[in-house]
């Protein structure tokens, strides 16, 4: 599974409208994509340490296939620490 993830200071809200926004306005964290990871754990640095974020959007790049041949991916918890 390969992620990149986004940061942005407002929520536009949950319509096509606002997912444009996020497109148009929020800011990639990182160079490239951000990381790869088999499945299990991954640590991905990508943020300055010197910068406020308020919102974070990890966006699923690449999908796995799953033992059925379907592509499918499961995040059971993100968790982000700061100063």
């Amino acid at each position: 599974m390969s992620v990149i993830f986004l940061g942005g200071s407002a929520d536009p809200g949950n319509t096509s409208n606002g997912d444009k926004k996020i497109v148009d306005t929020y800011k990639k964290l990182g160079d490239g994509d951000t990381g790869k990871t088999d499945g299990t754990n991954a640590v991905f640095p990508v943020f300055d340490e010197n910068q406020k974020y308020q919102y974070i959007l990890v966006f699923i790049t690449e999908l796995p296939r799953d033992t059925d041949g379907k592509y499918r991916a499961e995040i059971s918890k993100v968790e982000v620490y700061g100063n």
